[in-house]
């Protein structure tokens, strides 16, 4: 929120706001997937800001994604498995992983709070939502590290 917003900027402060205080109330809520939570409020974050990521089709040609997609942070979004390699920052993203972030980003609270997704699709969707957030706001996040250093000592 802090890379994203400007001092005295208030022309989305009071739904920036309210998003904020939702996601806090929500990871007091999660019990199984907190970074769910985490995820849906930087997707909502990033589309009430107008940097929303486009996960339902190639941002190239619009095809569906599909097998052997990625996600380029450059382009705004997935790619799919033709259009992957003309991207140069193109992570790989599994299927479900591409299912999970149209599900984090379409997603109300109580959806959010019942997501289980695997493992991997878990960090698939991680590692793309870190780089896109990293690319958007041109810098690397300190909450992000921070994040990964509690998780570790869990």
């Amino acid at each position: 929120l802090d890379r994203f917003t400007g001092e005295r900027d208030e022309a989305a402060s009071h739904e920036l706001f309210d998003l904020t205080i939702a996601a806090l109330i929500l990871l007091g809520r999660a019990d199984n997937y907190l970074d769910g939570v985490v995820h849906a409020y930087e997707l909502q974050l990033l589309a009430t800001l107008g940097y929303a990521p486009v996960l339902d089709r190639c941002v190239v040609c619009g095809a569906a994604p599909g097998r052997g997609a990625g996600f380029s942070p450059a382009l705004g979004g997935i790619v799919c498995r033709d259009d992957r390699h003309k991207a140069g920052d193109a992570l790989p993203v599994s299927v479900e992983a591409t299912e999970l972030l149209q599900a984090l980003q379409e997603s109300d609270a109580e959806r959010a709070l019942a997501l289980r997704p695997s493992p991997k699709a878990a960090a698939d969707t991680a590692k793309a939502l870190r780089w896109f957030v990293r690319y958007r706001s041109e810098r690397a996040l300190k909450s992000a590290d921070f994040l990964d250093q509690l998780r570790a000592t869990a």
